[in-house]
């Protein structure tokens, strides 16, 4: 599978490989940070167990769901969990006679979201698989998942590539960026490849020259109507990067004055206030938030 970036090419051999030596399990958990593509190498995996032909990476996933014995299993309409309804429904698709191969693969994403209720429910479906089944977690966070759930599945690990491995595979998918551009948005991405290719791809502004030019008492305006138009907990996420990077003893920061690490702490800290209300469901005016926070960050230096 050439079409897969480089840090995918390890765990897709041993896919492979027990595939060949015909001790591909019924379960199989595809762990690794978010952004290294997990879902592109579940596709891959549900394609070879159809005996599909793949599409040109990144378009496998498009491929994968176009057939009939493959269901895709994930939280929709802003629901955070997924549901025992979710699993019973699924089980019962499973033990449908398939229509094209004589087998049925599940896909399924953010395993960890799975009710307590649910991770039962799909316990019983992978102790007593139907026949030929293949069922695909994908997960960031294992851990998450009942142990016996893990016991039951075969555990393959993708790791993040070096900063210099994914310096150079961006660069050769965006030709004529400049470097220092591309390793902006791979550090805004938290250094996940995937990330960065389509905020890219996307043509995301970067946060990073704009931060620096709020800190400099410019352009405050433009940079809250940017966090604006964005997903609030992103946004935190790379300002709070920033922050810690010009923490660190050797900081790449983002102004050329001498900034008090106190401060930047107090900052962070009230960066992480924001967010833990967010992820607590705290009801928040982003544009005002954003705004009160600009102006905290103007008066930084």
């Amino acid at each position: 599978m050439k079409q897969l970036p480089p840090w995918l090419q390890a765990p897709w051999e041993r896919i492979e490989a027990l595939d060949r030596q015909d001790r591909m399990p019924h379960g199989v958990l595809l762990t690794g940070p978010a952004g290294v593509g997990l879902e592109h190498l579940a596709d891959a995996c549900a394609l070879r167990a159809l005996g599909e032909q793949s599409g040109m990476f990144p378009e496998l996933k498009s491929h994968a769901l176009a057939h009939a014995d493959l269901r895709l299993v994930e939280t929709d309409g802003g629901k955070a969990s997924l549901s025992i309804e979710t699993i019973r429904e699924l089980d019962a698709w499973l033990h449908l006679t398939p229509q094209l191969v004589g087998r049925k693969v599940v896909v399924m994403n953010d395993a960890h979201r799975m009710t307590r209720a649910a991770s039962n429910a799909f316990l019983k479906t992978l102790e007593e698989p139907p026949l030929g089944s293949l069922l695909i977690l994908l997960s960031h966070v294992p851990a998450r998942l009942l142990p016996t759930i893990r016991s039951r599945v075969q555990r393959i690990e993708t790791k993040t590539p070096s900063r210099l491995d994914a310096i150079a595979w961006l660069a050769a998918r965006h030709e004529g960026i400049e470097e220092a551009v591309i390793a902006s948005y791979l550090f805004e991405s938290g250094g996940a490849p995937l990330a960065a290719d389509q905020a890219l791809f996307r043509g995301a502004p970067l946060l990073g020259p704009m931060l620096t030019e709020a800190m400099k008492g410019r352009g405050q305006a433009k940079l809250v109507d940017v966090l604006g138009d964005l997903d609030t907990d992103t946004w935190l996420a790379i300002w709070m990067r920033y922050c810690a990077s010009m923490m660190q003893p050797r900081p790449a920061t983002l102004s050329d004055a001498a900034l008090d690490p106190e401060r930047i702490w107090k900052f962070w800290c009230r960066l992480t206030d924001v967010r833990r209300m967010t992820h607590e469901g705290i009801a928040l005016n982003v544009r005002l938030t954003a705004g009160n926070l600009v102006t905290e960050w103007s008066r930084i230096t």
